[in-house]
């Protein structure tokens, strides 16, 4: 027998529960005990569920009582449908009224039915889904007085950083029941809540003015409504409610059970207090300690306790038991006896989150080959899914493992996709390189590689390359080289249907381009078809709510991170072998043979810093709804208390999560990569270890499948440290392969054959100052990376020179506007907007990219050089003749003196300005000086006599400038002339110097010995 930890007492009912464990034989007598209230208490697997199901059958099938006499709730829409699904098959024969729903669904049926008879009906709402709580509030925020918020939030009223954190505050105390007078008076003695209060009456008259509700007002709603019909004793009479998980419900869900049931009470709920895993959405664990005191029942409280899981064998839940010890978990289910069949936990460990997602495949395939294991019976688990779903995804695919990634909606679908990156390209459509960011191309480039086109890798290069060479944007480039894509271009070049409705901007896209008719004629267009009829319904739909959506708009609220709003389109067959990769969140009621829970690591698995918001609204927990003076409190006792509760529901989450598996559970995990120094395995893993737990680093195994036979011998052949005979056996089976499973070696991707450098510049090519600089720091580099585009994706110091010059860029634009630069707050604001559009990478790594913007802004705008000078051209492209070729830049900043003449500004985002000697002799500034002269747009505003470098990072009292020197002007002349004659000549030799320890380039250069490897015959 295994013993779970029985901390009970902050969960034990009043004296007057009557507690009975059962065991599976003594279920039969309990079902039948059908009256008054009963709280049934389970461990993981022992089949809460089913006693309430068995209890439903018994009352229609053994007492006559009728389906529609019964209320059965569950807390989530998926929940609430496996629910029903297993109530219509208990019963015998066909029975009306048989279904269960969510409370949130049970609030809006009963506003629709009592609703009209109230004297201040003015007809049935609509509900905000969670995006558009989120763009109502952000709205809102944007318009709200800066001077009602404290100085810390004014800079981020414009942001959805804090849209999100003021949404999420609404529903937590709307979900608390947190009067408007309570919340007031509490306000005065938390000085950053002082705006909260009249924010929320202006949100809630903005949402009676627009005819809409949200989920929090909603419950408030339905439980005034079930006050008004209990005092004319006309309200909805259910003989029978039965809950399940009750453990998740929140303070209103309660209260609306209160005041659903009346004597004699025949509510029965179900719950596992360890798997409580929905605090940050309200869910009060409390509410199962309170329960006979909150209902006010007269009849003693029936309590069973369900004492044998049916589902987790005794290793499994063993582990999952050291798991809770010491961490002061409520409400123990006592001694559970495990499921019969064996089970084992495994720890791995990698050193990289590639090496982690590819050995979980691996692993998958060899269970299902090996053991039999079908793959709807393994699943994968996250904690979030910002984190490794792409890399485990892309292991999956790779090894034709069926799998449904948990952030594929109707919007991630092929066929919806095409719509909506034909909205964010027309968004853009006017960018040309290099202005044009990498991520504003993504869109453009899933258009191509599509279905739409099916255009191979080596065509988007070329497609790419021209545009590029030609300095032209996408539209141009798709009219001049793309086969058949005038309209596509159309579309883009004319992006004002993206202003028009939802669903006229489909509806536009859809009767014009012709790429679709093949989709949908073609026989294996079904699922294309099938997400098209949703998305255009679902527009419709939008439209209906909110006429002024725009396709944009749409696009915006759908990329939100709300999973509940955002629900899953599958059009798979529930039969097929498919694995579940999804979130700990999502598993939550699901079981599988085996579970993988990847990922497990400090700081995601626990995230203790993931719901510490802003705001502090763990402040609203255990807060007393009712008017009454709030208390004292000690800041650093909150603090701690509330640390330890996030621990708590993390500990919960895991435990949750282990106990999914009824045979094997492997929890994976990466040690410390070069890019995040603070990443180790969880805490959690250490506790883990014991008995029946086996904890080893990863090893490959010999592969299981012909394609992994390949890589390893693909892997075994390059591998120098291999002996030369296995060498030579492995390009014997590769070169003459005896079965059809490993590919001929003519079929890998074609290699060409060493020859002249000559032929790489194409006719029309432009070059840049950026180019300039390149080749003259390594010829060899510079065709390599600019000319055939051989180079890695943006680093994050691109991306952030590409936030703070985009900031940067539309402050300044409001100066030309208006003549006054923007204060240090409006700034910020309009950074923490721009950030959000960025991906540095994981949460610690996207706040340490924003301290850093924080800090150079702040710099710059509090030590601003040259205040007398007032901006007169952003981004300014200027372009001259030299040396044969067309150059063209960008400069920053162009500025006016008071005297008329112009400075020219570059700004640079690095921490580390170059000396004066090169800032005085760049080719960069030096470029833009005889550019900025001989362009008209410039020279007619004056004559340009300064260029610098400006540089706000460097640790110093004031920014640090670097300055061109003017008499270099024939000197830059000359040397870019210089350049280019030898970029003409096609002169890529490379020039061996201190960058070479940091190019990538290097593996491919004859210079060095790694780089001599490919030039060998």
């Amino acid at each position: 027998m295994t013993t779970r930890p029985d901390e009970t007492a902050s969960a034990q009912l009043s004296e007057r529960a009557i507690e009975h464990r059962l065991h599976p034989g003594d279920w039969e007598d309990a079902i039948a005990c059908t009256e008054g209230p009963q709280l049934v208490i389970a461990g993981p697997g022992a089949g809460k569920t089913e006693f309430l199901v068995r209890r439903f059958a018994y009352l229609v099938d053994h007492q006559g009582v009728p389906g529609s006499d019964i209320l059965s709730l569950a807390f989530s829409r998926r929940a609430a449908t496996d629910f029903g699904n297993r109530l219509h098959t208990s019963v015998v024969g066909s029975v009306g009224g048989v279904g269960a729903s969510t409370f949130h669904a049970f609030a809006y049926r009963l506003l629709e039915r009592y609703g009209p008879e109230g004297p201040e009906w003015t007809g049935l709402p609509s509900i905000l889904t969670g995006p558009e709580q989120v763009d109502l509030v952000s709205e809102l925020l944007a318009s709200d007085p800066p001077h009602r918020w404290p100085v810390l939030y004014r800079r981020l009223l414009k942001s959805r950083t804090l849209a999100h954190e003021v949404t999420d505050f609404i529903l937590r105390a709307r979900e608390s029941m947190i009067q408007p007078s309570r919340l007031a008076r509490t306000a005065e003695e938390y000085p950053d809540w002082r705006a909260l209060p009249a924010f929320m009456a202006r949100y809630d008259q903005e949402l009676e003015r627009r005819d809409r509700i949200d989920y929090g007002t909603l419950m408030a709603r339905a439980i005034e409504v079930l006050r008004i019909r209990k005092s004319v004793e006309d309200g909805p009479a259910y003989r029978y409610v039965l809950v399940d998980e009750y453990q998740d419900s929140t303070r209103a869900q309660a209260a609306l059970l209160r005041e659903l049931v009346e004597e004699p009470a025949n509510l029965t709920v179900a719950a596992d207090p360890y798997q409580s895993i929905y605090g940050f959405r309200g869910a009060d664990l409390s509410n199962l300690a309170r329960f006979q005191e909150y209902f006010r029942l007269s009849d003693p409280v029936r309590r069973w306790i369900l004492s044998t899981s049916f589902r987790t064998p005794a290793e499994i839940l063993r582990a999952a038991e050291r798991l809770t010890l010491g961490a002061g978990l409520q409400g123990a289910a006592g001694p559970v006896e495990p499921a019969p069949q064996p089970g084992q936990v495994e720890i791995r460990v990698f050193g990289q989150q590639s090496e982690e997602a590819e050995w979980i495949a691996t692993q998958a395939v060899r269970l299902h080959i090996e053991q039999g294991v079908p793959y709807s019976r393994m699943a994968v688990l996250v904690r979030t899914k910002r984190r490794l779903l792409k890399e485990l995804s892309r292991a999956l695919e790779q090894r034709s493992i069926p799998h449904d990634r948990p952030d594929i909606r109707l919007a991630d679908h092929p066929a919806t996709r095409i719509f909506l990156d034909i909205a964010r390209a027309a968004a853009r459509a006017d960018q040309t390189p290099p202005h044009g960011s990498e991520p504003a191309d993504l869109p453009i480039r899933r258009l191509l590689l599509g279905p739409l086109f099916n255009l191979g890798v080596g065509e988007l290069r070329g497609l790419e390359r021209r545009r590029r060479q030609q300095d032209i944007t996408w539209p141009q480039t798709l009219r001049l080289y793309l086969d058949e894509g005038e309209v596509l271009a159309d579309l883009l070049e004319e992006p004002s249907w993206t202003e028009h409705t939802a669903i006229d901007g489909f509806w536009k896209v859809w009767t014009r381009l012709p790429q679709l008719q093949p989709l949908v004629d073609g026989p294996s267009g079904r699922e294309f078809r099938a997400a098209w009829s949703s998305l255009a319904q679902t527009l419709a739909r939008v439209a209906d709510r909110d006429p002024g959506l725009t396709l944009l708009d749409y696009l915006r609220l759908i990329e939100s991170d709300d999973f509940e709003a955002s629900p899953l389109l599958s059009y798979r067959d529930p039969t097929e072998d498919r694995m579940a990769l999804t979130t700990l969140h999502q598993a939550k009621g699901l079981d599988f043979d085996v579970v993988f829970i990847a990922d497990v690591v400090e700081g995601v698995l626990p995230d203790l810093a993931r719901h510490q918001s802003l705001l502090r609204i763990d402040r609203l927990d255990g807060m007393d709804p009712s008017d009454a003076d709030p208390p004292s409190e000690s800041p650093t006792f909150s603090t701690n208390l509330a640390r330890r509760k996030r621990l708590q529901e993390e500990t919960r989450l895991l435990y949750t999560a282990i106990t999914r598996a009824c045979q094997r559970v492997f929890l994976t995990a990466t040690t410390a990569g070069p890019d995040e120094t603070q990443r180790r395995p969880s805490r959690f893993l250490e506790i883990l270890g014991g008995p029946g737990t086996t904890e080893e680093d990863a090893k490959s195994g010999k592969p299981v499948t012909f394609h992994e036979a390949e890589i390893w011998l693909r892997r075994l052949l390059v591998d120098p440290a291999e002996s030369d005979h296995r060498r030579l056996a492995a390009v014997t089976v590769l070169a003459s392969p005896s079965t059809t499973g490993i590919r001929h070696p003519s079929r890998y991707a074609p290699l060409r054959r060493v020859g002249a450098d000559q032929g790489l510049l194409t006719t029309g090519r432009r070059l840049s100052p950026t180019d300039a600089i390149g080749y003259n720091q390594c010829p060899r580099r510079f065709a390599t990376e600019r000319l055939l585009s051989a180079r890695t994706g943006d680093s994050p110091y691109l991306t952030f020179g590409s936030l703070i010059h985009n900031v940067l860029e539309k402050a300044e634009q409001q100066t030309i506007s208006t003549g006054q630069r923007p204060d240090l707050d409006q700034i910020m604001a309009l950074m923490e907007t721009e950030i959000e559009q960025c991906d540095f990478g994981t949460t610690v790594e996207q706040e340490a990219w924003r301290r850093r913007a924080v800090e150079l802004l702040t710099s710059l705008f509090t030590t601003w050089p040259h205040p007398d000078a007032r901006p007169v051209l952003l981004e300014q492209p200027v372009t001259m003749k030299l040396g044969g070729f067309d150059w063209r830049g960008r400069i920053d900043r162009i500025e006016q003196n008071p005297d008329g003449t112009l400075r020219l500004v570059d700004y640079k985002t690095g921490k580390n300005p170059t000396s004066k000697v090169e800032a005085g002799q760049s080719l960069q500034l030096g470029f833009y000086y005889l550019a900025a002269n001989a362009d008209p747009t410039v020279s007619r505003l004056g004559t340009a006599t300064e260029a610098e470098f400006w540089f706000p990072l460097k640790t110093a009292q004031s920014l640090t400038i670097r300055k061109f020197q003017p008499d270099r002007e024939a000197a830059i002349r000359a040397e870019l002339k210089q350049i280019a004659q030898a970029i003409r000549a096609e002169d890529w030799s490379p020039r061996p110097g201190p960058d070479c320890d940091r190019c990538e380039v290097r593996m491919v250069c004859p210079d060095w010995p790694e780089g001599q490897e490919a030039f060998r015959r």
